[in-house]
């Protein structure tokens, strides 16, 4: 699931990035955008807006 959700994102961000020419960057070292804790279900995006 983790893994899918974080294909997704990087095609949007491969659309964004055509669009503006900047690309969505991930905030924590490991590369992921999308965090799934599995005891708790809970799902977590994490990414720098271009610009900020």
């Amino acid at each position: 699931m983790e893994h899918v959700l974080n294909s997704g994102m990087e095609f949007i961000g491969g659309l964004l990035e055509m669009a503006t020419g900047s690309k969505i960057k991930p905030v924590e070292g490991d590369g992921k955008i999308v965090s799934l804790d599995k005891t708790t279900g809970e799902v977590t995006l994490k990414f720098k807006l271009p610009g900020f």
